[in-house]
């Protein structure tokens, strides 16, 4: 500390004072440098972190749109598809329940199909390479069975009052428990006409196979023959062959069908 007079003020002042507010001054001009780095670091983080989240919010806006027009796409064309499936089975359905009296007998069966004289007096034609079984039921007709592999055809006469009551009942049945998974997928009538037009009912069903855990499908067809009695053929396969698979073979043994000691000439 160094202590003068001074002669112009008149007094002893101390020189050390204004060193020591020089420097006050300096160190508070460097805190105010220091604020202010400070305060422009923190804008800028600031101000990049905001840029991130507006990139990353359009990001996720531009995946959110895309991804949203990449479903609305795969649903129109599920959508297409499933018109265009729900389409073909229609048009299986109505060729089934085609008037069973307008149908006539080939000369020949169809590629892939044999003609078959069975033993419970019927001809039939059934699919080229399956084997017969019969099951015979006490009180009951014979229900016969060809089959290979996982599809079968089953063939047999009707009991009830009509085709349509016949699969109507059975209906009850399977919707009751009668099969696991039981869904109905078309029960329709074709009426007697007054003309004497046979009559006939489709009836077509999907289940779980209990044994075996598969889903399978059933187009089952019943009708009056031409000796007036009513039959059934029921086609069955994999569910997810469609309806179109098992109508065919159901369609084919409906159109071909000569019941027992009837005489039935080919077209």
């Amino acid at each position: 500390m160094a202590i003068r007079y001074d002669a112009q003020r008149q007094r002893w002042v101390d020189d050390a004072r204004p060193e020591a507010a020089a420097a006050a001054r300096l160190r508070r001009l460097r805190r105010v440098s220091m604020l202010s780095v400070a305060g422009v670091l923190l804008a800028y983080s600031l101000g990049f972190v905001t840029w991130r989240q507006i990139e990353r919010r359009n990001a996720e806006e531009a995946a959110a749109k895309a991804l949203a027009s990449a479903s609305a796409s795969a649903r129109a064309e599920a959508s297409r598809s499933a018109k265009a499936q729900a389409s073909a089975e229609a048009e299986a359905r109505d060729a089934a329940l085609a008037d069973p009296a307008d149908s006539t007998i080939t000369a020949e069966p169809p590629s892939g199909y044999q003609r078959y004289a069975d033993d419970q007096g019927w001809t039939v034609d059934i699919p080229e390479g399956w084997t017969r079984k019969a099951q015979e039921r006490l009180g009951h007709p014979t229900v016969v069975t060809y089959q290979k592999g996982s599809s079968r055809l089953q063939v047999f006469a009707v009991e009830e009052s009509s085709p349509y009551e016949s699969v109507r009942l059975a209906d009850e049945y399977l919707a009751d428990g009668g099969v696991k998974d039981y869904e109905r997928v078309d029960l329709s009538e074709l009426p007697a006409a007054p003309s004497g037009a046979t009559e006939s009912a489709r009836w077509e069903y999907t289940f779980t196979d209990k044994s075996s855990g598969d889903s399978r499908r059933t187009v089952d067809i019943r009708f009056q023959a031409a000796d007036g009695q009513y039959y059934a053929v029921a086609a069955t396969g994999p569910a997810e062959e469609g309806t179109a698979a098992q109508t065919k073979p159901a369609q084919t043994a409906l159109t071909s069908f000569c019941p027992p000691y009837t005489d039935c000439e080919p077209a």
